[in-house]
């Protein structure tokens, strides 16, 4: 193995973490301690890992392929990222890793449902949690606006 080390900007925590050659961009999350789900323990059985990855990598095996293969439908965050799967997914050079947004979908699909508020605070925030099996997702509201401020999910 060599000795090359390659920095991947994660987009969800702002920051750029070191990932020696040969090991996965999950591998290197934990690593760094940046907080990461993956309910299959990194044996790519379940999926949940997906990431974008903007940056050379090692080829995506068959079965990483046959895990993405229900998510083909999602737009990548920009030009020359590609869906792959954090626990399999070997980094080849620099990069950039951005989380699919589709938890966070759950949770702003409702958000035109938002009661009236009537409280004399300016500036309300409402914050919403959706705790899955596997997934969790936030968003926090301008309950004034009734639109979403931020949302997120992992």
């Amino acid at each position: 193995m060599s000795d090359a080390e390659y920095r991947l900007a994660i987009t969800w925590v702002d920051r750029a973490i070191a990932v020696r050659a040969g090991m996965s961009v999950a591998a290197a999350l934990q690593a760094a301690g940046v907080a990461f789900s993956m309910p299959c323990g990194g044996r790519g059985t379940c999926g949940k890992c997906a990431v974008w990855l903007n940056g050379p990598a090692l080829p995506e095996t068959a079965r990483e392929k046959a895990r993405l293969a229900h998510m083909a439908h999602l737009t990548p965050p920009g030009p020359g990222y590609i869906l792959r799967l954090a626990c399999a997914c070997i980094p080849a050079g620099d990069g950039t890793v951005a989380l699919p947004v589709q938890a966070a979908d759950i949770l702003t699909e409702g958000a035109g449902m938002l009661p009236d508020y009537d409280g004399e605070m300016d500036g309300a925030i409402g914050i919403a949690v959706d705790i899955g099996t596997t997934t969790i997702a936030m968003a926090a509201y301008d309950l004034r606006a009734k639109r979403v401020l931020k949302a997120m999910g992992a």
